[in-house]
């Protein structure tokens, strides 16, 4: 019953809707209540992705979250988030009755007691087990209609019971064997301590596992000390100079003799660096995780012998290894970065001064950000794309959008630029390169420096990953949603499995990951479409979920609300009038497909999206929320009212 069901409610998402009580959403995953009998009343454990499951796999959970809930060990996550009940009164020989409906569900379903009954069969009568099935639903969402047709669809998957995915039992694996009192033994080893690594260590400790983090290198890895961070202090120096020097008198803030001390920006970017580093060296110990300094290579899937920083070796057993060990900046054929001319990003984040000149090779999240700093600093700057629109993951109109402003500021920016690596010339006093479109008059531009910023390399070279079943395809490491590499007990996450390499996307792939050593069966699969994305160009630019061109590619109907930042009080207050937000919305559900955001704190304001994407939120229910008065929110909340054409400031 209950597997007839989750396939049926797959196919009828408005009965399987939510509703506050003024607005409604269907919902596409099949959260499975089941009300059970305990002392002193009901509750309703859940059965998660059920449509997703095979007959044995709901028995075997069903039967598991009965005795959980009877015994009283079921966990709070255990009795919420249903998004259907079936309720069975059957079992104590009731024949007939109706369900009352669980709050923010369209419907519940009651199964009564299988009474023999005479039927007639082909002319003939015959005793047979009769079972009647009741739909109570709310009348707001699921009318008579379509009640009665998700009554016949589901009689008829309970009358074809050989289409049902039986398959095999999925085994709960017996707890492997610990052995605490061996320091050379642990639960999980973890290779790599970036982002995606220390928070797969920190999450695995805190769910009661012993944990070794190795990496020869400081705790933090790329994002820390070589990307995230100290870029992102290069931009606020690089942001405050633009304030003053362009904003400020018409603000009433007058500086004169305004002038960049870059060696002060470099310094306090240090510092902020050095800051965050003694931070998280502090939580290793406070989450009783054990640092292991020295390079680690498997040897097998459950040993790890370490290179120790003195030379010697350590060879550490665990139950699971965790594979997290990033990525490295790579350049072009023909392009071998010398640190002085043709240089990468790792490169300039040693520079104390700046160059007058410089030509950025790729225009995606790094090279933008790198472009928009250091003009802001004071840099000619000139921007090359092979591809037609800078940011090219983002949104068409977000492209579009960016590279006019960068225009507007004086910056050159080449798209469809092409160029043959042996036109790039290095000389004592600089280097140039001569670029230009297919077919099209070409020029040669002359800089100081070439900053080549056009992707990362996964570190999956020397992991010893040969001794192991792990699969590698162009240089990734293969997993499925749960971060499970095809070696049992080898996961792997955060830039060596590709996708999008992005330090939060990382750290959830590691708290995934750690959640599953642990034994946690309801872990949901990671989600890259509702992953948010962050650009801290100026404007800034964020987005999550669909673009319209994807949803396009998809098939999905969309209506969009798109509002600019010049009709919200707060970036005019703010003195950023560039940009605007939008809303990608499902044409008939209204579900949030996608939102995308190009102005002032884009990235900041892309958290409210991420969260309505994870809940599944409606435009209107977005619209619908409060958003403070004046704040750059409000721009999320106008652009969400004007899905439907209901804006009230544009």
């Amino acid at each position: 019953m209950l597997a007839a069901t989750a396939d049926t409610l797959a196919l009828f998402p408005d009965v399987n809707a939510r509703t506050d009580g003024t607005s409604v959403w269907p919902r596409e995953r099949v959260h499975l209540g089941m009300a059970v009998s305990v002392p002193g009343g009901l509750v309703v454990p859940v059965i998660r992705d059920a449509n997703q499951l095979t007959v044995r796999d709901i028995h075997d959970r069903a039967a598991a979250l009965a005795i959980a809930a009877r015994d009283g060990t079921a966990t709070p996550d255990d009795l919420s988030g249903s998004t259907f009940t079936v309720s069975n009164l059957g079992m104590f020989g009731v024949e007939e009755f109706s369900a009352i409906i669980n709050p923010g569900e369209a419907a519940i379903l009651a199964v009564s007691a299988a009474i023999p009954t005479p039927v007639a069969v082909d002319g003939r009568v015959e005793v047979r087990p009769v079972m009647k099935l009741t739909l109570s639903a709310d009348h707001r969402i699921v009318d008579g209609a379509l009640g009665a047709q998700f009554l016949k669809a589901l009689q008829g998957r309970l009358e074809t019971p050989d289409q049902f995915r039986l398959g095999t039992p999925t085994p709960v694996e017996p707890a492997r064997p610990r052995d605490l009192e061996n320091p050379d033994w642990f639960d999980v080893v973890i290779l790599g301590a970036g982002t995606g690594g220390y928070s797969a260590a920190f999450r695995a400790a805190q769910l009661g596992l012993k944990v070794a983090l190795v990496d020869a290198d400081k705790i933090g890895g790329t994002c820390l000390h070589r990307g995230c961070i100290p870029t992102k202090a290069i931009l606020e120096s690089a942001d405050l100079a633009h304030r003053i020097q362009e904003l400020g008198a018409g603000l009433g803030v007058l500086a004169d003799n305004v002038r960049i001390d870059y060696g002060a920006t470099a310094a306090n970017k240090d510092a902020v660096v050095k800051r965050m580093w003694t931070g998280l060296k502090s939580l290793v110990g406070k989450n009783k995780v054990e640092w292991v300094a020295g390079r680690g290579r498997l040897d097998g899937p459950s040993a790890v012998v370490v290179t120790l920083e003195d030379g010697s070796s350590r060879t550490l057993t665990a139950n699971d290894v965790v594979l997290a060990t990033g990525s490295r900046v790579k350049s072009l054929p023909g392009l071998v970065p010398d640190g002085r001319r043709i240089v990468t990003s790792d490169d300039v984040l040693r520079w104390t001064e700046l160059p007058k000149r410089l030509v950025v090779i790729g225009a995606g999240a790094v090279g933008c950000e790198f472009a928009s700093a250091f003009h802001d600093l004071g840099v000619a700057v000139t921007l090359l794309e092979y591809l037609p629109g800078i940011v090219p993951l983002e949104d068409a109109e977000v492209s579009r959008e960016l590279q006019r402003s960068f225009e507007r500021r004086g910056m050159t920016v080449l798209v469809n630029a092409r160029f043959d690596a042996a036109s790039v010339v290095v000389r004592d006093d600089g280097v140039s390169i001569t670029v230009g479109p297919d077919g099209g008059e070409r020029t040669e531009i002359t800089a100081d420096a070439i900053l080549v910023a056009t992707g990362r390399a996964p570190n999956t070279e020397n992991l010893g990953i040969e001794t192991t079943k792990v699969v590698v395809d162009r240089g990734f490491v293969k997993v499925d949603g749960l971060m499970h590499t095809s070696e049992p007990h080898v996961w792997a996450i955060g830039d060596i499995v590709g996708g999008l390499l992005l330090a939060h996307t990382a750290a959830h792939e590691g708290l995934i990951a750690a959640h599953g050593i642990a034994g946690e069966r309801d872990v949901h699969p990671m989600d890259y479409v509702m992953q948010p994305r962050a650009t801290y160009t100026r404007p800034e630019v964020a987005s999550v979920g669909l673009t319209e061109a994807q949803c396009a590619e998809r098939g999905l109907p969309v209506a969009v609300g798109k509002v600019p930042f010049q009709a919200i009080a707060k970036a005019l207050i703010h003195g950023s009038r560039e940009g605007f937000a939008k809303v990608v919305a499902h044409a008939e559900t209204g579900k949030v497909l996608g939102v995308h955001i190009i102005g002032p704190h884009a990235t900041e304001l892309i958290a409210e999206a991420s969260l309505a994407a994870t809940l599944e939120a409606t435009a209107d229910q977005i619209g619908g929320a409060t958003h403070p008065h004046p704040t750059l929110s409000e721009i999320l909340g106008e652009a969400a009212q004007a899905v439907r054409g209901r804006s009230i400031n544009f």
